[in-house]
């Protein structure tokens, strides 16, 4: 038996980390032999031509690892599906384009892997220390000005810790500043366009209309030069219920949405509630209950008490419409790979 390359590669990128998302498709491609063909996102092709500059000084050869920008990028990826040459599809980015990209691939059935949207529940327990538990959901939700896949969406705190949960949380929420990312007393970014701002504020509208509290931010930020960007207030609200939007679709922005629940079976089910499937948190001191929701969590990945549980040795992807295949790890070389069987006589 043999392990062989599956021949040319195609890759799309996402815009939210320019640099690490070519990488992580560059690099098990490669070392599995395949040559790569990868588009960057259309509002970031910049840090893609650094990259590729940076392997064209180190000595790749011509044609092993290639670059094509576009501001339209349709057209590239109808050519990623339909050519023939081209025997294995990578796509981060929106569950939505991810579909249509799986569908334009099937008349071939070209191996296809999907790194697409998620929907994370953060499970705060009763037994657990809810300020240690609040100082981590705001460190993971607010990364990237919550623009990351992995970013937790719906917080639920089982009601029991709710006030020192939220006190916690609502402190440090309030004490994030705006502004310049190189300046390092700024904790909250830019969103990455005005069609982003939008959403987040249309998810605030809607849950304040709704019945939700406002604990801090909620708004636009347009002082002190913040206007010629498009930055939005880090914010917190409470009492989030499933009828309203932000309980329902992926944010990707600075608003963390604090659910409160009684009991344990309810929570699971509401956190399974939802067509995403990539990851969770679970914060606990109980063993046992750690492990029991660590099963019954339909995620694909999920931390315990940790806010980072991913690493380049570790199996990255998701359950659901959060996509198809794993990156990092053998699972991650495993997708580059054709198993060829032979049987000898002689």
């Amino acid at each position: 038996m043999q392990k062989q390359p599956i021949g040319v590669v195609a890759a799309v990128t996402p815009w939210n980390y320019p640099i690490s998302m070519l990488t992580r498709k560059l690099g098990p491609a490669l070392a599995a032999g395949c040559t790569v063909v990868l588009k960057p996102a259309e509002s970031t092709p910049l840090c893609a031509i650094a990259v590729f500059n940076i392997l064209e000084e180190a000595g790749f050869p011509a044609g092993v690892a290639n670059l094509v920008t576009a501001s339209d990028p349709k057209p590239i990826g109808d050519v990623f599906c339909t050519h023939p040459a081209v025997r294995k599809l990578t796509f981060t980015g929106s569950t939505a384009v991810g579909k249509q990209l799986a569908q334009a691939s099937a008349p071939q059935l070209k191996r296809i892997s999907m790194e697409l949207g998620g929907h994370a529940p953060f499970i705060v327990y009763d037994d657990a220390d809810p300020v240690h538990a609040a100082k981590g959901v705001s460190l993971v939700k607010f990364l990237n000005t919550g623009q990351a896949c992995i970013s937790p969406n719906r917080i639920f705190v089982q009601r029991r810790i709710l006030e020192p949960f939220l006190d916690t949380l609502q402190s440090r929420v309030n004490a994030l500043r705006a502004g310049d990312g190189m300046d390092p007393a700024n904790g909250i970014g830019p969103l990455i366009n005005e069609a982003a701002v939008e959403k987040v504020d249309r998810q605030v509208r809607d849950a304040i209309d709704k019945g939700a509290t406002l604990l801090a931010g909620g708004t636009r930020l347009l002082d002190n030069g913040l206007e010629k960007g498009c930055f939005y207030s880090a914010t917190l609200l409470t009492d989030v219920a499933p009828d309203m939007l932000i309980y329902r679709e992926e944010t990707f922005g600075p608003v963390a949405g604090v659910v409160p629940f009684d009991d344990e079976d309810d929570v699971i089910a509401m956190a399974n509630d939802t067509r995403y499937g990539l990851a969770a948190y679970v914060y606990t001191q109980n063993l046992a209950r750690a492990l029991r929701t660590f099963e019954q969590l339909q995620f694909g990945i999920i931390g315990i008490n940790d806010i980072n549980p991913t690493s380049a040795a570790a199996p990255f992807g998701g359950m659901k419409e959060s996509g198809l295949g794993r990156e990092g790890a053998r699972e991650g070389i495993e997708e580059y790979l054709e198993t060829k069987l032979g049987g000898l006589s002689i």
